[in-house]
C-alpha cells in the first residue's frame, strides 16, 4: 500500500500494470472469485471489478479459494485464506470490498 502512494519503484510498477491492462475472456468456470468476477488482467493480477466502476483493486486467485485483493484507494488488503472454494465469495470478499465494511 505505502508503495502505491509513496510512488516507489514498485508503486510505480504496480501503477504500469493497471495502466496497461488488457481485457480478457471472462466466463465463469467454477466457484466465483475475482478471476470470475474481473473484466481485465495486468501481470499476475486481476483488475477492473464487475460493479466497482472505476476504482482501483488489484487481485489474485490462488489454489482452494485462496485469494489476495488490494483496494488501493481506500487503503485496504483482503487476505482470504482457504481449502476449498466451496465458499459464498460474493458475500464474503466481494460485498466487503464493494461496501467498505
Amino acid at each position: 500500500m505505502e508503495d502505491w502512494q509513496n510512488d516507489t519503484c514498485v508503486g510505480k510498477y504496480l501503477k504500469t500494470i493497471y495502466e496497461r491492462r488488457i481485457n480478457k475472456y471472462r466466463e465463469h468456470l467454477g466457484p466465483w472469485d475475482s478471476y470470475s468476477y474481473s473484466s481485465k488482467y495486468g501481470g499476475q493480477f486481476h483488475l477492473d471489478m464487475v460493479g466497482m466502476g472505476n476504482r482501483k483493486i488489484l487481485s489474485m486467485s490462488g489454489y482452494g479459494g485462496q485469494e489476495i485483493i488490494i483496494d488501493v484507494e481506500r487503503s485496504r488488503i483482503i487476505v482470504v485464506n482457504a481449502i476449498h472454494g466451496n465458499y459464498d465469495w460474493k458475500r464474503i470478499v466481494y460485498q466487503r470490498i464493494k461496501n467498505g465494511k
